[in-house]
């Protein structure tokens, strides 16, 4: 997953959380002043390859995967964007805070903010208080437990959709499984691995790995490979923002 990866992606769930703003349920948890990311992303493209980094973006096959299921979901349910949206800003607001001090440190960046603003919410004061006034909004939401279990299965498949970005990041920095390498999922066996069954339907995707330690990466990179480097290192933390903020997010 690469800068213009991510750009990419917030594009299309900030065009179509505009498009859907009034929409009966979406529209409780549409704060784009608070939550808006494609700014601050831009911002930092043009810190890292200067002002004609729109010349040179490009999208991955993860990353098409994670944008056409992002418009198929808009067109055919907009409810199922708020599996999308707590996913990405919650995940985000959480552990984006921890992990910009990380990419700081790393690479050696401004004390200012440079090249991390994608980690800086300014019009939240308080990231506890506006979590729990999100999830207290979700809360009221009067759906009935059919349209709460598509909701829940579609917060799976992003999470899941998310793994995939991390192979991609794996493949792009040089590491290889100790194991023969595994065939890559299509999108649609990425779907259809997703659990729905009774027992988790109504389930938080997340709460089953709150309980779990998160582990590292322990694979080596591959012979003639060459270190990550910098940007490449900032993008590895911003995906991992999402997994340890909504880790974050479950277990406060």
């Amino acid at each position: 997953m690469r800068n213009d990866d991510v750009v990419i992606s917030f594009r299309a769930l900030e065009e179509e959380s505009e498009k859907h703003k009034d929409h009966e349920l979406f529209k409780v948890v549409h704060f784009p002043k608070e939550l808006g990311r494609l700014q601050c992303l831009e911002e930092d493209m043009e810190f890292y390859f200067g002002e004609e980094w729109k010349d040179r973006v490009l999208m991955s096959d993860a990353t098409k995967a994670y944008v056409d299921r992002i418009h198929e979901v808009a067109d055919k349910d907009p409810a199922l964007l708020i599996a999308h949206h707590y996913t990405r800003y919650l995940g985000d607001l959480s552990g984006g805070q921890i992990l910009r001090k990380m990419a700081i440190k790393a690479m050696d960046l401004p004390s200012t903010g440079e090249g991390v603003q994608f980690y800086v919410f300014e019009n939240i004061s308080d990231a506890k208080k506006f979590k729990n006034m999100y999830r207290s909004c979700l809360d009221e939401l009067n759906i009935d437990k059919d349209k709460s279990d598509e909701i829940v299965k579609e917060a799976n498949y992003v999470f899941m959709l998310n793994i995939y970005l991390f192979q991609e990041i794996d493949a792009l920095a040089g590491f290889v499984d100790e194991e023969p390498k595994k065939k890559k999922l299509t999108v649609e066996e990425i779907y259809s691995n997703v659990d729905n069954s009774k027992e988790s339907a109504g389930v938080c995707p997340f709460a089953t790995m709150a309980k779990k330690p998160v582990q590292a990466n322990t694979s080596t990179p591959s012979d003639g490979v060459r270190s990550i480097g910098p940007v490449l290192l900032a993008i590895i933390i911003a995906v991992a923002a999402i997994v340890i903020g909504l880790l974050l997010n479950k277990i406060s």
